[in-house]
């Protein structure tokens, strides 16, 4: 039987070792390897201090040092700032071409050098040496911002997008500046399509920048037209974003658009003659659901399985308290029926104004004013009327007003259903 202790006699002697010079040279090992890691943490640190120095000092370091690129690259910069003469260009260019023959692969070196060829006019040979830069680097801030630019004016808007997606990605800020251009841009054919391929592919960005194009009409309906196209249900945007969006095209008048949208998001049809009449399910979609104003809500009645819209008001003024976006046929007829019911405050009036309610429905064609008005007083329970939708109105709002009565007291209006039906 083999002993480990004649194992290791018998195999130390074949390496000119002993147990006592095995420690020892681990022990020797040991300090070699933590002498040999200070050493490249010194130099990493000195390095690092140097690269600091230089970009601070840089003549200083220059003096003892005419190749050290840092401090060449920060000198060719500060030589290129503030519209520099023909000479100041000159002299910037021998620091830049330095940088880049210590650091060949340097971005900031051939960017340098290209700024240096672009402002003296050789605008093909820095455009090169740009590209070259954005090749070695996709890191570099200003290279990208300049290639936007260059892009643009060679109308490359392809290129123009993926260098601006570069540059986001790289420092989400820059979007300050950049989403107005491009949510000025995006409803132009020659960029819609580019556009729409970059925000399909939904860069990080993209939310933040449909809080730019919201405030753009022209920006808003390019951006609606692209989700269509998508046909992806509308995920590239969040929920409270796809609500915003169909809110918004509403309010412009964009009512057909908007009713698109909602139909890809939702699933549902945006002709149905009224929806959520008698209030049990959710305003989830305003205006295609009902959109709320000041103090409406919806309820459940005391001892009843129902729910309703109700109302709290005070003061004589008419204010606006709902609407729904509806889509009734041009040249039909129609009854709109309401089941409600009005409470007058309790206590002395001052004037003879008594609580009411008013539903109007209204093109949302521009000019072409009120459709019908039905009134609830304190007596009403179900009251309704018919009406006819004219040529040109493709598109109507039902809208309720209430008023309380003079006492400035509370009056309590309660709406049990609203319906609109065919005919009558």
């Amino acid at each position: 039987m083999l002993r480990p202790d004649r194992i290791m006699r018998g195999t130390m002697p074949s390496f000119g070792l002993s147990r006592g010079s095995i420690e020892t040279d681990g022990l020797v090992r040991l300090g070699l390897a933590l002498l040999f890691g200070l050493a490249l943490a010194t130099l990493a640190y000195a390095a690092a201090f140097g690269s600091v120095y230089a970009a601070s000092r840089p003549d200083a370091v220059l003096a003892l040092n005419p190749r050290q690129p840092v401090a060449n690259m920060v000198r060719a910069e500060r030589l290129l700032t503030d519209q520099p003469d023909p000479a100041t260009i000159h002299a910037a260019r021998a620091p830049a071409v330095e940088a880049l023959r210590s650091q060949p692969l340097a971005p900031a070196a051939l960017r340098l050098v290209a700024l240096a060829a672009y402002l003296d006019r050789k605008e093909k040979q820095a455009e090169m040496v740009m590209q070259l830069a954005a090749l070695t680097s996709k890191r570099d801030l200003t290279t990208n911002l300049w290639l936007i630019d260059r892009s643009v004016l060679n109308e490359d808007i392809a290129g123009a997008l993926r260098f601006y997606n570069r540059a986001l990605a790289l420092e989400p800020e820059m979007g300050d500046v950049l989403f107005p251009i491009l949510a000025d841009a995006i409803s132009d054919p020659n960029i819609y399509e580019p556009a729409k391929r970059i925000l399909g592919k939904r860069p990080q960005w993209a939310g933040s920048f449909f809080g730019e194009v919201i405030d753009r009409p022209a920006a808003t309906r390019a951006y609606a037209r692209m989700l269509i196209d998508w046909n992806t249900r509308g995920d590239q945007l969040s929920r409270d974003q796809q609500q915003v969006l169909i809110e918004t095209l509403a309010d412009k008048g964009d009512t057909e658009l908007a009713g698109r949208v909602y139909r890809l998001v939702t699933g549902r049809s945006a002709r149905d003659l009224l929806r959520n009449g008698d209030f049990a399910g959710e305003n989830d979609w305003p205006p295609f659901d009902w959109q709320l104003y000041d103090n409406a809500r919806t309820e459940t009645f005391a001892g009843d399985d129902g729910k309703g819209l109700i109302l709290s008001i005070a003061g004589a003024q008419p204010r606006r308290i709902a609407r729904q976006l509806v889509t009734l046929t041009p040249g039909a007829r129609y009854r709109l029926a309401i089941d409600a019911s009005v409470s007058p405050s309790e206590g002395p009036r001052i004037g003879g104004g008594e609580p009411r309610l008013e539903a109007r429905v209204t093109c949302v064609a521009k000019g072409r004013g009120r459709i019908a008005e039905v009134v609830a007083t304190p007596s009403a329970g179900r009251i309704g009327g018919g009406f006819a939708i004219p040529a040109g109105c493709a598109t109507q709002w039902l809208t309720l007003y209430a008023r309380g009565d003079d006492s400035r007291r509370t009056s309590e209006i309660a709406i049990r259903g609203i319906g609109i039906a065919a005919g009558g």
